[in-house]
């Protein structure tokens, strides 16, 4: 399955982009959203605070998915933010799988980064820094 490799490149972005930061007090809102005509989607998402840069991942979730959290002003310069959405097949014949997968990024208020991806089972990955 796609989910370990993934998992992998989004810690190597992460540990890539650590080694800067700026100055300042603060926290700010970094919102991660799904939208799919799917039943259901998965979402993998990258976290950071003072203890390190994480990762998250909510299984079998219905869409429109949206997850905000907080990340200390001074950790937003020089780390990339991922989310990665996809599509979970609808494996007992009890409804149409999906066709379209959107994922956004926003950093206070503002979209950072958006994607979209279509086909059977499709999956979409949008990185900002």
């Amino acid at each position: 399955m796609r989910a370990p490799l993934l998992l992998v490149l989004i810690a190597a972005t992460l540990t890539a982009c650590s080694a800067g930061g700026g100055g300042g007090g603060g926290d700010e809102s970094v919102v991660y959203t799904l939208e799919s005509d799917a039943p259901m989607v998965s979402a993998t998402y990258a976290t950071a605070d003072s203890n390190g840069i994480g990762q998250q991942q909510e299984l079998g979730v219905a869409p429109p998915w949206t997850k905000t959290v907080q990340v200390e002003e001074s950790l937003l310069s020089g780390n990339a933010f991922v989310l990665t959405g996809s599509m979970d097949p609808v494996l007992d014949a009890s409804g149409p799988d999906g066709t379209t997968i959107t994922c956004r990024i926003e950093v206070g208020g503002e979209v950072v980064a958006e994607q979209t991806s279509t086909g059977q089972y499709a999956t979409a990955t949008c990185t900002a820094r």
